[in-house]
């Protein structure tokens, strides 16, 4: 008999180890098209540059395309929103400072705008954003946007077991082989040895897996 996966902990981002992650979105990006600069609003839209091509990618909440707004100049220092197309709440949008891109949150609020500075943009070779509860990691020409919130693992007595916990059943009689598995995508999964990992890393994300033997 082959063996089965019998039991699998729960999936855990470097840095936040007690908190639930799930996609929640994905959007294809259009051949060739690159994405030197991506991030998320609070509200989980996103927004994406493709410097070479001067061209900004909105997207919405559900991972569909707003709008793409094309001549995107770098070189200017501001970007006029024209009406309330381009505005929805806590949309996050791309003015510019001489050449240095930063991010804003463009909230609506009635008839007037305000913008809400954020963190600069992340090093070009490694395109991931945290705002609020979103994050996206980029695969190829796929954007995968992620949802992280905090999981309760208080334990309430003696008899409770933290969500992110392997258990072996006590009726289980064979041979069970635990092992640790990291990933930068949350798709695909490699085998590594338990030590000192950091942020810097690629493999962000971590899980435990527990298989029966023959």
């Amino acid at each position: 008999m082959k063996s089965s996966q019998i039991l699998i902990a729960i999936v855990l981002l470097l840095a936040s180890p007690l908190n639930a992650i799930e996609i929640n979105w994905q959007f294809e990006l259009p051949p060739n098209a690159g994405a030197d600069y991506i991030a998320s609003g609070k509200d989980g839209s996103a927004v994406v540059i493709d410097t070479a091509a001067d061209t900004l990618y909105w997207i919405g909440t559900n991972g569909t395309l707003i709008e793409t707004i094309s001549n995107f100049n770098g070189t200017n220092p501001t970007y006029t929103i024209a009406g309330s197309t381009y505005v929805s709440s806590n949309l996050l949008i791309l003015p510019v400072t001489g050449t240095s891109y930063r991010t804003k949150v463009i909230t609506k609020d009635e008839s007037t705008y305000t913008t809400e500075t954020l963190d600069g943009w992340p090093e070009e070779e490694t395109p991931f954003q945290s705002s609020s509860s979103f994050f996206i990691i980029r695969s190829g020409s796929t954007l995968t946007q992620y949802r992280f919130d905090e999981a309760d693992t208080t334990l309430s007595g003696i008899q409770s077991v933290p969500a992110n916990a392997i258990v072996i059943p006590a009726l289980y009689h064979g041979n069970v082989s635990v092992t640790l598995e990291s990933s930068v995508d949350l798709v695909d999964w490699t085998p590594v040895l338990p030590g000192t990992f950091s942020g810097q890393d690629n493999a962000r994300f971590f899980r435990v897996k527990a298989t029966a033997q023959d």
